[in-house]
């Protein structure tokens, strides 16, 4: 008898299954290890006399078992059950389990394995690990599947599975029990969602206190300080730490011990109270707070949670309003005051025949006199509610701008007009002095009526005066239009210019006077003829002169000239010819522009269509113009939609968003792009992408919308077969990842239990060298299966970690760590490194990857080692031209063929030398590890060389 872990054995009721259980105790029984390897070692002995009772005990179960499949089992249990045979069809179910799938008998017996009614993700996981653990154990219990009724739903189900076999090892049946765990799992289900939930209204309550901007406290009953926030440390200047060593007393020097019981116990009657009060900042400076206090029972915790709201800006206000008032309380006496003041004034001047008037800065009458009444026809109490900018034509600017002169000089007499009641305007000259009177500046103005005056030197102006007036706006009018006048005496053939000319024919302005041969040697070659002639047939009288020419400066420039003139007669015969030219090269430019334009437009592929600048509302802009690449692309003329607005393309598959963005553009008058479906004249529907612009005139107002329209089809439906074939593949990619979770966690535990296994065998109790041979062999696989399974984990991790945590790194560290892991190895191999960290002595990444990357290249850098000569790595870290730091391993190894690997040295389980511990995975986990944080790497070999690595981080 052996005790392990309180089980009790005997070497024969010892079998493989009870392996298995101590494989998943021993993580908490090492102590009993060794005990478990001497009974193995003894079951391993014992083995053979056990066949014969064994053979006896198969043929009692299979008594048993036959008793149990008997028609009561099959019919009338509350679970399902069946029996495959050795090729795992079934050959007999009970109606229990025909019942819930929906199949009858005759559908299943004989004619399909039970494995075939499993859903797609449930035969994978048979086949990777239901049906090695049935090999191993020969029985497997509450294994959870999805069977796939008839009707393709899906029935959740443990299954447990006893396998019987002969003498020989060999299956002869298995026979399986199964429970329906539909409600379990929707339990179970329930139940995580209730959890998740109380977790998230947890973290809510936690993160609204810490993070709210209102100080809040939990008070013991002691009057110390149990939890806080932290905008509450940070209004009174404490540190969370010293915060918590206060009490109450130390804020607030209102309260003491005996004052804080008295107030806690009417908290606790009350359960809410607020209280004015004063705490104290670290800094000793007061502030004024209201509190609001509650009580509050957590268990056996009793809590005082305080709310505070700083009120000191409020009460400071509150102080600054009084003394406000106190303000207004003495300007109210020396209101009075000036009252008394004003009727001093008005007594003054009441009976005064000049008209008078006070005013403030502001333009409000102070006071005024019967006298200004009389001249400007208002009452009293009209004249009282006016303003001086209401009297005076001065605009605002103007009458501050007199009052800073009346400021300086103290008297300033001026004129102006004054606007009477009926509207007719009075030229006055104003007196203005500035009085002064307590705190108050007063304009005290005398006003006398000088329009008679005004009228007698307007008269004054001479005839010679009004002349030149018109001759200047004649000049000024001919400048600003850059027209130039000629006068051609026809008697002496002589003309001359104004300066205009001058500068229309690029000559120097003093040239003003020269003959027709010096005018017409200007004009160019082609044109001289044909303006002679049209010049004699105005002279003639038989055609009004108005002509266009061109003209060539001394730089060899060409002008164009439109000049138009009139025949003076004297007794019905020529005398002289006056006329003007203008400059219209511009014009001539301009016209030539909008024809070439005009052909891009008519000519270009792109359709083109202008609209009216409004309304941008219902019915919208109507088209004025389309070139032909509409009508191609549409199948409408233009003589047809010329009138009509762009909406009639629109069909029901027009996306309304897409409209709602061009209205916006069109009301705020902006370019925009929009890519809609329209329909063309036979109904059939395209993809149309739409740009449109404002046009505005030479005045910036908007006058037209262009637009500029291309089919898009092909490319809108190449883009949603795109984005179709994307979430394929991604789905496909989903499927693949999910495949390997499965495979690698349903592969952990046989494997591990193999592990276990081959540690437990013992070599001394087995004599026969080809058994010793096998068990080598099996260990050698399974500890190699074992270090393939656990590179695949570790390329998953890297592939699926994304959210790394990323930290400044002393490479000087990581170097010192990694060699102190294979100290051991160094030594053996003689190796030597040489490191120089001083460019770039720190880099940003992931500790865990930049340790496996070190590890990995240095331990490369030793396995593939040149056999005549001791490994040399050297390791450095510089920054490249824009910034980046690089970190570079080089070593004096075999190297490889770059011409031959250069494509796969990175890829998985790619092995380019015969190393018996090769197994093409560090390459491949360097590269994952760099690339998942944006960085790269570059490898230069050669064979016999070496080896040089270059990492680049981000």
């Amino acid at each position: 008898m052996t005790e392990i872990t309180g089980f009790n054995f005997t070497e024969d009721d010892f079998t493989a299954a009870d392996l298995v259980k101590f494989e998943l105790i021993k993580s908490e029984e090492e102590e009993d290890l060794n005990n478990l390897a001497e009974l193995f070692n003894h079951i391993v002995a014992a083995k053979a006399a056990k066949l014969s009772q064994e053979k006896e005990e198969f043929y009692s179960k299979q008594l048993v078992l036959k008793e149990l499949e008997s028609d009561i089992f099959y019919n009338h249990f509350p679970c399902g059950y069946f029996s495959t045979d050795s090729n795992g069809i079934i050959n007999k179910i009970n109606t229990t389990l025909l019942g819930w799938l929906g199949y009858a008998k005759e559908d299943i017996i004989g004619k399909v394995t039970w494995q075939s009614l499993l859903s797609v993700g449930g035969k994978m996981y048979f086949e990777t690990h239901y049906s090695p653990l049935l090999q191993m154990q020969g029985f497997v219990q509450e294994i959870s599947f999805e069977m796939v009724k008839k009707d393709k739903t899906r029935l959740p189900i443990l299954i447990n599975t006893k396998q019987i076999r002969d003498e020989n090892g060999k299956v002869q049946i298995n026979y399986s029990t199964v429970f329906d765990v539909s409600q379990r799992k929707s339990y179970e289900k329930e139940l995580l969602i209730a959890k998740r939930t109380a977790e998230d209204q947890n973290e809510l309550i936690e993160y609204t206190f810490r993070n709210a901007s209102t100080p809040i406290y939990y008070v013991l009953e002691d009057a110390s300080i149990y939890d806080f926030n932290d905008i509450a440390a940070e209004k009174l200047g404490y540190t969370s730490e010293e915060l918590h060593t206060l009490k109450i007393y130390d804020l607030d020097k209102n309260y003491d011990e005996k004052k804080w019981a008295s107030e806690w116990a009417k908290l606790k009657a009350k359960k809410k109270i607020t209280i004015e009060t004063q705490q104290k900042k670290k800094d000793g400076t007061l502030i004024d707070v209201i509190i609001t206090a509650n009580y509050v029972k957590y268990g056996d915790l009793q809590l005082n949670c305080s709310y505070v709201l700083d009120i000191t800006e409020k009460k400071k206000r509150a102080d600054e309003l009084k003394i406000a008032n106190k303000e207004l309380a003495f300007q109210n006496e020396e209101k009075e005051k000036r009252a008394e003041d004003l009727k001093l004034m008005d007594f003054a001047f009441k009976e005064s025949s000049t008209p008078i008037m006070l005013h403030l800065q502001n333009g409000e009458f102070y006071s005024f006199n019967d006298a200004l009444l009389n001249i400007l026809g208002y009452t009293k109490e009209e004249f009282s509610k006016m303003n001086l900018l209401n009297v005076v034509t001065m605009d605002e600017l103007a009458c501050i701008s007199q009052w800073d002169e009346i400021k300086e000089k103290g008297t300033v007499v001026f004129d102006c007009h004054f606007e009477r009641k009926d509207g007719v305007l009075l030229d006055v000259e104003v007196s203005s002095n500035l009085i002064k009177y307590n705190k108050y500046e007063v304009n005290f103005c005398y006003i006398n009526d000088i329009t008679e005056k005004k009228k007698a030197e307007t008269e004054i102006y001479s005839m010679n005066e009004l002349l030149q007036r018109q001759t200047d706006c004649l000049l000024l009018a001919t400048k600003s239009a850059q027209l130039g006048i000629w006068d051609w005496d026809l008697e002496s053939d002589t003309l001359v210019w104004d300066e205009g000319m001058c500068k229309l024919y690029g000559i120097a302005a003093n040239k003003f006077k020269l003959i027709k041969e010096e005018w017409i040697a200007r004009l160019h070659e082609e044109d001289r003829t044909e303006i002679d002639n049209e010049i004699q047939l105005a002279i003639t009288n038989k055609k009004e002169y108005n002509t266009e020419f061109r003209i060539v400066w001394s730089d060899s420039s060409i002008h164009y000239i439109r000049a138009t003139g009139i025949v003076e007669r004297v007794d019905g015969k020529p005398k002289r010819m006056i006329g003007v030219n203008w400059d219209v090269t511009a014009e001539k430019q301009s016209i030539q522009h909008l024809k070439l334009l005009e052909s891009v437009i008519v000519h270009t592929k792109d359709s083109i269509l202008i609209t009216e600048a409004e309304p941008n509302d219902l019915p919208g802009p109507r088209m004025i113009f389309v070139n032909p690449a509409f009508e191609k692309m549409t199948g409408y003329t233009s003589e047809e939609v010329i009138g009509l607005t762009p909406r009639l393309l629109q069909n029901e598959d027009t996306d309304r968003k897409e409209l709602d963005k061009l209205r916006t553009a069109l009301n705020k008058w902006e370019p925009c792009e929009i890519t809609v479906s329209n329909s063309r004249k036979n109904g059939e529907k395209f993809w149309n992408n739409f740009s449109v612009a404002p046009v505005a005139n030479e005045k910036g107002w908007y006058t037209h919308w262009i637009a500029i329209e291309r089919d898009v089809t092909k490319q809108i439906e190449a883009t949603i077969e795109k984005e179709r074939m994307i979430k394929e593949l991604l789905e496909n990619n989903r499927e693949l990842k999910q495949f390997s979770y499965i495979t690698t966690h349903n592969l952990r535990a046989p494997l591990t239990n193999l592990v276990l296994i081959c540690k437990l065998i013992s070599r001394e109790k087995i004599e026969d060298p080809s058994i010793l041979k096998l068990i080598e062999a099996f260990k050698t696989s399974t500890y190699q299966l074992n270090e393939t399974l656990n590179d695949l984990i570790n390329v998953l991790i890297v592939k699926e970690n994304t959210d790394l945590k990323l930290e400044e790194l002393s490479v000087v560290e990581i170097m010192n760590k990694v060699k102190e892991s294979i100290s051991e190895t160094l030594r053996d191999s003689k190796a030597i490194i040489e490191t120089d960290f001083s460019d770039m002595p720190t880099v940003h990444f992931t500790k865990v990857y930049l340790e496996s990357i070190f590890l990995n290249l240095i331990t490369n850098s030793i396995k593939y080692r040149h056999p005549e000569r001791n490994p040399i790595v050297k390791i450095k870290t510089t920054k490249d031209a824009i910034g980046r730091t690089k970190l570079t391993f080089s070593d004096n190894g075999i190297g490889m063929d770059m011409s031959r690997v250069k494509h796969k040295i990175f890829g998985f389980h790619q092995r380019f030398h015969n190393n018996a511990d090769s197994k093409g995975i560090g390459l491949f986990l360097i590269k994952s590890q760099i690339n998942a944080l944006g960085g790269q790497i570059e490898v230069n070999s050669e064979v016999n060389i070496g080896t040089h690595f270059t990492i680049t981080f981000k």
